[in-house]
């Protein structure tokens, strides 16, 4: 669905906490990430919607699970 909509995923896994997942979207360019970051947040809440679940990025939902984090790599060259 992603490559879809031109949003390319380099690498996704499951994570510690139940549900939780890891997924990296490719580089780009700046402005094109920041438009794929808030689109697959859009994208991602919706489909779980649809699901009868919800998705949140909250740092730590869970006090008894492991925290997420939503960090972003940057590479400067």
């Amino acid at each position: 669905m992603l490559e879809s909509m031109g949003i390319s995923v380099e690498f996704s896994h499951h994570e510690g906490a139940p549900g939780q997942q890891e997924i990296d979207l490719r580089y780009a360019d700046a402005l094109s990430t920041a438009d794929n970051i808030m689109t697959f947040r859009l994208v991602m809440k919706q489909v779980a919607l649809e699901q009868g679940v919800q998705a949140t990025f909250m740092p730590k939902p869970f006090s008894e699970y492991p925290g997420s984090g939503m960090h972003t790599h940057l590479s400067l060259f």
